[in-house]
């Protein structure tokens, strides 16, 4: 540095300046309104400094005299002040260019020189296509009592673009039926502030992010004459979220409609409801959001009785009471969030996706209907008690994850109701219930309270099948589930019965109160219940006394035997387990039963033999057992005839003495009409050791226990019955026994098969989840 000279010093000084002028260049306005005539935005003679204006340029334009400034092509900006006095009108046009301001743009009408003489400052959008982007804060009308007015063209109007922050102070406005559209366009965060308490501030057409997803507060004393639009549309786009508070959002009388996308949010709070006044319809996308925000006494949640208004997810949250004032429709995820109340009067509620209650629900006499396409869920940490509840699920029906209450109604018309222990659904003491069908009923446990005579509208894997009881003499609960499959030790009966059904029971229990009850079980389908004579005391109604099967009569029936009907017994003192019985030869209700076992067994390396053993059978005429050496093309191996109808166990047995390796085995029964049923599928290599696999259900899991002669690796795969995968998992098992649990907390409830592969085997087990 010692060698540098004067000169050097001077150029490098020189340079710093000349850097100072490219980074700011304070220009003020010479045109028309300020002592010239030009009327040119974009002219350099309109400006003090030389050159044509750049993006670095700081404007200041004080208008003291009637003059209307167009851009006249698109241009950048740094900084704009944009002053009117004197009582004159000043207007910056965009005519059909586009100005961009980078940095700070203020607007203002500072005075006036009596009540009908005041300074109007005009930021016209003039044309479609064109207007003014503002990429840092905008305010217009910082004080002063002038007046600053935003405008467009009557039939095309163009736009006000903002980045940043926006003021819209006391004396701004906009004209009616010449408004400017106007995006809030953020990249993160931006505030409205509306202090506009002269006159309304509505846009032609309002967007709330367009390329962005900001975050957007509305602020200010004057958030209520922020309209949502004049005779526009509102569209709040992306992931947006708009927190209104006091900002209502209404549309002006000639608005058109409100758009919400999928992933946008509105926060309403304070009394607000949602956005009204002129709109023609809403059109919100079924994953956009609204929530009710309000901390006031009362909010009111709107509902059907705003045009066409149907929510996406509908959040009840904040610490006020939120309460519907007609109809409502969620398309989304309705939920009531800690500390929220929502009182629902006396309105219907249709709810398309999952229920969650955190928070207060108060149901009133209100109606909530779920009507999804697809699994809807009822979730939550605290109670729901509907008053009416209605499923009308056109899919799979709907799950409970937690216990929901009914006080007056359940109407079944479409759709299960999947319960489990713990997470029942129970009809309360003044409640009711419709009958159920096999397309709608309770799977799982379901409890009815107080001292009214009842019918369980229960099931089980697709088959509806109701047990009922009589009106309980003391207030008191009972719970009720239905399994189709073999009852538990069906075949330990007392002297009198002959036999009980081994295809169907119930678990009936007492979980509070001392009634005793009589019992009726219903069937809904005789060929499938195997019931032919209901009305002989041939037929009983069975119960589990914990040591065996025993009688517990046939006091009443349905006075015929039909498609349907019930049984009803005598008084019960105890409840466990309850099904048909008989107490005669299976040609009077031979109650039907499915295959109890089939096993494989290899009798050497390329010979094995196949046992199985049925504890009834009703009209069977023959077995038939197929072959295949991929578990996917079978041909005939060999036909074992039945024994047509029987109360006793019958062993049956086959051999395949022509194997190589790993072979599937198919075991199907014919009935004397000729349908075919397929029992199980299993398979086999032996060449390879043998190995046992059990498997147990509990509520949520399943409980295998495999025993190995040596270390291999499996495969563990549960395959619905429409095929579909909903659990995989590779394991090492070591030699001995070997133990594991397989979660199905996020199964649906029905048939599985439990696929198990290794190297030199394949085995395929049924399951049913409850």
């Amino acid at each position: 540095m010692k060698n540098l000279n004067c000169t050097n010093w001077m150029i490098i000084l020189l340079f710093f300046a000349n850097i100072n002028q490219v980074k700011a260049a304070a220009r003020t306005w010479i045109g028309a309104g300020a002592g010239g005539a030009g009327t040119d935005f974009n002219s350099a003679s309109n400006w003090t400094g030389a050159g044509a204006l750049l993006s670095t340029d700081d404007l200041t334009m004080n208008i003291s005299g009637n003059a209307t400034i167009t851009v006249s092509a698109n241009v950048t900006i740094r900084n704009l002040t944009f002053t009117v006095s004197g009582g004159n009108i000043g207007i910056l046009s965009s005519g059909t260019k586009i100005l961009t301001v980078n940095g700070p743009f203020v607007c203002n009408g500072v005075d006036y020189f009596n009540p009908a003489n005041y300074s109007y400052a005009r930021i016209y959008s003039a044309s479609s296509g064109a207007g003014f982007i503002f990429n840092s804060t905008a305010t217009f009308h910082n004080g002063g009592a002038g007046r600053t007015n935003l405008y467009a063209a009557t039939t095309s109007p163009g736009f006000m673009k903002f980045y940043n922050n926006v003021t819209f102070g006391s004396n701004c406005f906009t004209s009616p039926g010449v408004e400017p559209e106007m995006y809030f366009d953020a990249t993160i965060s931006q505030t409205i502030t509306c202090n506009n308490s002269l006159n309304y501030v509505m846009p032609e057409d309002l967007f709330f992010g367009f390329v962005n997803s900001p975050t957007i507060t509305f602020a200010g004393s004057k958030q209520d004459w922020f309209y949502g639009t004049y005779d526009g549309n509102v569209r709040i786009k992306n992931s947006t979220l708009v927190k209104a508070n006091y900002c209502t959002l209404d549309g002006y009388v000639a608005a058109l409609n409100f758009y919400m996308e999928s992933g946008s949010k509105l926060e309403i709070n304070y009394t607000n409801d949602f956005p009204q006044g002129g709109y023609n319809g809403y059109s919100l996308d079924p994953n956009s959001t609204v929530e009710y925000l309000g901390a006031a006494s009362n909010q009111t949640v709107s509902g059907t009785s705003v045009v066409s208004l149907a929510y996406g997810h509908l959040i009840i949250g904040g610490s006020g009471n939120k309460s519907t004032g007609s109809n409502t429709i969620c398309k989304g995820n309705f939920t009531i969030n800690n500390g929220a109340t929502f009182l629902s009067n006396g309105f219907t509620h249709e709810n398309r996706a999952n229920f969650t209650n955190n928070g207060t629900f108060t149901a009133g006499t209100s109606t909530h209907q779920f009507t999804g396409s697809v699994m809807q869920f009822i979730n939550g940490t605290n109670l729901p008690v509907f008053y009416k509840l209605t499923i009308n699920n056109t899919s799979t029906g709907v799950t409970l994850n937690r216990q929901a209450n009914v006080s007056n109604l359940l109407t079944l018309t479409d759709g299960v109701v999947y319960t489990s222990a713990g997470n029942h659904l129970e009809v309360t003491s003044t409640g009711t219930s419709t009958t159920g069908s096999d397309a709608s009923h309770v799977d799982g446990p379901m409890r009815k309270a107080g001292t009214a005579a009842f019918n369980f509208p229960v099931g089980d894997a697709g088959v509806w099948a109701r047990i009922g009881i009589s009106a309980p003499t003391v207030n008191s609960t009972f719970e009720a589930i239905y399994h189709f499959m073999d009852s538990p030790n069906c075949t330990t009966v007392t002297a009198h019965l002959q036999y009980v059904s081994h295809i169907e029971y119930w678990d009936l229990v007492r979980t509070a109160g001392t009634s005793n009850a009589t019992i009726t079980l219903f069937w809904e389908n005789n060929t499938r219940s195997g019931i032919t004579d209901g009305t002989s005391a041939d037929l009983k109604v069975a119960r589990w006394n914990g040591a065996s099967w025993e009688d517990r009569g046939h006091v009443s029936d349905a006075g015929t035997t039909s498609l349907n009907g019930w049984v009803s017994s005598v008084v019960n003192t105890a409840f466990n387990m309850f099904t048909f019985g008989s107490i005669s030869d299976p040609s009077t209700n031979p109650l039907p039963v499915d295959l109890k076992n089939l096993t494989l067994n290899c009798k050497n390396s390329n010979e094995v033999e196949l046992e199985w053993e049925t504890l009834s059978e009703r009209e069977n005429d023959y077995f038939f057992i197929d072959k295949s050496n991929d578990g996917i093309v079978f041909h005939l191996l060999n036909k074992i005839e039945g024994a047509g109808n029987s109360l006793n166990s019958i062993a049956y047995s086959s051999s395949d003495s022509s194997i190589d390796g790993l072979t599937y085995y198919r075991l199907s029964q014919v009935d004397n009409n000729g349908t075919i049923r397929i029992l199980d599928t299993k398979s086999i290599n032996c060449i390879a050791e043998k190995e046992d696999i059990f498997i147990a259900y509990t509520p949520n899991k399943l409980n295998i226990t495999i025993y190995r002669k040596d270390k291999q690796e499996f495969t563990f795969l549960l395959i619905g019955s429409d095929g579909k995968l909903v659990y995989s998992e590779n394991m090492v098992l070591n030699k001995g026994i070997n133990q594991f649990q397989i979660p199905t907390n996020n199964s649906k409830p029905g048939m599985y098969y439990l696929k198990i592969t290794s190297t030199n085997s394949i085995e395929q087990k049924k399951v049913i989840i409850n």
